[in-house]
Order: C-alpha cells, then sequence, then structure tokens
C-alpha cells in the first residue's frame, strides 16, 4: 500500500494462534452407523468460502498409521478374528462418504458441518508420496456440499416461470433438494426460461444475470446478482444491494509519482 501517510497508519492484527479442530469424522457408505474419527492423524485442513463460489470447499490432508480401525473377520471355526486396518482400507474410504467437519479459527468464528445431516461430502480421495515408510501413508480428501454432487447428477428440464427469485428458490428446493438455509432477496419482473436440461447451477448462474432487485431497481441500470454458499446456507443477493451496505474497510491504492493521496 502506497500513499501519503502510511506511516501514521494503525494495524490491529491478531497474533498468529492455531484454530481449534473439534470434528473430522467420516461416515461409511455401506453402513451409516460406522464411521471413524481422522482427528488425531489430521495435519492440516483448508476451508474456503467465495462470493463467486457456489460452494463452499474443503481440503482436509491426513496420515493414516494403519491401525486406526479394528475390523473384525470370522475365522476358521466359530472364532472371530479381530485386525488392526486403515480408516481407507477398513472403513473404507473411496469417495462420496459424507464427512463432519468442526473447527474454529483464531477470531472466533466456528464452521460445523455436521449437524442436522448437513455433512459435507468426499469428492476425491488422492494419495500423497512419502519417504517415509514407517510413519503411514498420506492422504488428501477434498470435500464438498452434497448440492455440488447433486448438481452433476440433476437437470433443469421443465419451464421456469414467474419471479426470478421464486425460481431460484425451486430449482434449490425442488431439483436440488436442498434443506439448507436460504437468504433470496426478491425480484421484480417475470421471466420465462427453459432450462434445456441444463445443470441447476449453471441456470441459477445464467438468471442471476438477468435478475434486478424489487429495492427500486430497474433494468438496465442494475448490476445483476450473485449466488454463493457459506456455512450458514445458500445466497442470492443484487450486487447493488451488498455494496449499499456499511463499509467494512476502506483502503487506498496509489502508485503516483509524488505519492500524493487523491482528494477524497
Amino acid at each position: 500500500m502506497a500513499g501519503q501517510g502510511n506511516k501514521n497508519l494503525k494495524r490491529n492484527v491478531r497474533p498468529a494462534e492455531p484454530s481449534l479442530l473439534e470434528k473430522v469424522t467420516v461416515i461409511s457408505n455401506k453402513n451409516k452407523s460406522t464411521n471413524v474419527s481422522l482427528l488425531g492423524g489430521t495435519v492440516r485442513v483448508l476451508y474456503w468460502e467465495s462470493i463467486l463460489g457456489d460452494t463452499v470447499s474443503s481440503s482436509v490432508v491426513f496420515t493414516d498409521s494403519g491401525n486406526t480401525m479394528t475390523t473384525k473377520k470370522s475365522g476358521q471355526g466359530s472364532g472371530i478374528r479381530k485386525k488392526k486396518v486403515s480408516a481407507v482400507e477398513g472403513l473404507p474410504i473411496t469417495g462420496g462418504e459424507q464427512v463432519r467437519l468442526k473447527f474454529t479459527d483464531n477470531n472466533g468464528n466456528t464452521v460445523n458441518f455436521g449437524t442436522n445431516d448437513n455433512n459435507l461430502y468426499i469428492n476425491s480421495i488422492t494419495p500423497i508420496p512419502t519417504k517415509s515408510q514407517t510413519t503411514g501413508k498420506s492422504y488428501e480428501l477434498i470435500l464438498t456440499s452434497k448440492e455440488f454432487i447433486d448438481n452433476e447428477k440433476a437437470r433443469v428440464r421443465k419451464c421456469l416461470s414467474g419471479q426470478i427469485s421464486d425460481e431460484v428458490e425451486s430449482i434449490l428446493k425442488d431439483i436440488l433438494k436442498t434443506e439448507k438455509d436460504l437468504d433470496i432477496e426478491e425480484t421484480k419482473d417475470s421471466l420465462q426460461y427453459i432450462g434445456n436440461n441444463k445443470k441447476p447451477f449453471y441456470v441459477i448462474n445464467n438468471l442471476s444475470t438477468k435478475a434486478v432487485s424489487a429495492k427500486d431497481q430497474e433494468l438496465g441500470v442494475s448490476a445483476g446478482y450473485l449466488f454463493w454458499e457459506t456455512k450458514n446456507g445458500y445466497h442470492f443477493k443484487s450486487i447493488d444491494a451488498l455494496l449499499s451496505g456499511k463499509q467494512k474497510k476502506k483502503i487506498i491504492y496509489n502508485e503516483s509519482a509524488d505519492n500524493k493521496t487523491p482528494k477524497g
């Protein structure tokens, strides 16, 4: 940041503190009552929410030591053999499993996926090469919302008619079957839209460019809408309304040679 007055810039930076990881639990696809905690072997968790992203996503890197789970198998005669195996082998983890994820960052914000069936899902599992032969195998799990997975299979085959805000709500509830909270800003002017067998998120994002807020906006002077997900649910809001809110932060970027702050 360059500009006049930078020397007087006061910083209010919170000291670097670790986040509190409370839960990383994978639920078996074969038996929903069977699950395994990866909390002890997790070495990294990344979590993303973006105003330009349809859904939230997360990356979990963990080390599977090979003795995370105990399996029971019938042996010769009437005996039952117990064997220590890895979570990937024992559950098994192959993709599509539900994951309960909970953590609190160093600002006190808690993210909790795993209440009221609001779990994340494993979109992919990738082995991570390691040089060590004794500490187990490492994997990266890419987690995403249920709606992200359902969006790949669902299609909008009907003709939509009515307010765009109502059409977006119908797609989320009736086609994607989401039970998450919806924060949808009301639009005005009816629109007929043919789905043409497109994916739900494609249709919603296409409708967002045509949406005009019912709050004193006119077609041609509206900036359109944005569609995104947070830990609190899905949002469909006009850009004008988002920019009209209370200012959170003011940044001055200045590359002028005289290093003067622009007036105002």
